[in-house]
């Protein structure tokens, strides 16, 4: 897992621009608060998100094929918000890891999320990232460290398995189809 001082070689083109964008910030305001993170949650008209793809396939009986051997370290985009405003509220500066607290393959992270949408898990299946033929390089390992988050705020962040009942929820309650139908279709 990569912590925030650690050097980074940005593999594509969108990683460069990112990397770019945050050299820019912190070098017109020293004390930015800059945040990397792995979020996902509920997409809208023009974008599905991932968990949106999975459930949409998974809902219309598709087999899916998932890296096991591509990681990150999920966080509902829920919990993201919460801790960015707590770290300002904190005076926080510098560049913090906003993730959740486990490292998860994207197969791995598709098991926990049948198992809150009671979904079909034999629809899953394991797929090496080795010989994908990808449109741009992509790393393998994407998950990082959230140990000055977790210290910064006095608290862990969440893993997958609560994340994913909170996303169930929102579904339950309706907020799924109101972020869908906030942004009108191109």
């Amino acid at each position: 897992m990569i912590a925030e001082g650690e050097p980074y070689a940005p593999m594509n083109h969108y990683a460069n621009t990112k990397a770019i964008g945050e050299m820019a910030v912190i070098n017109a305001n020293p004390s930015a608060l800059v945040l990397r993170t792995n979020f996902f949650g509920w997409g809208h008209a023009r974008r599905q998100s991932f968990t949106d793809w999975l459930i949409c396939n998974l809902r219309a009986n598709k087999e899916l094929s998932l890296f096991d051997n591509v990681f990150f370290t999920p966080i509902l985009v829920d919990a993201l918000a919460l801790a960015a405003h707590e770290l300002v509220e904190k005076g926080a500066t510098g560049i913090f890891n906003i993730v959740g607290d486990q490292r998860l393959s994207k197969y791995q992270f598709a098991r926990i999320l049948v198992e809150h949408f009671s979904l079909p898990d034999y629809l899953l299946l394991p797929h090496s990232f080795n010989g994908a033929e990808l449109k741009a390089l992509r790393p393998t390992d994407m998950s990082m460290d959230n140990s000055k988050a977790r210290e910064a705020l006095g608290r862990g962040l969440g893993d997958a398995s609560h994340f994913l009942a909170l996303l169930f929820q929102q579904e339950a309650y309706g907020r799924s189809a109101e972020l869908f139908s906030s942004v009108a279709p191109n």
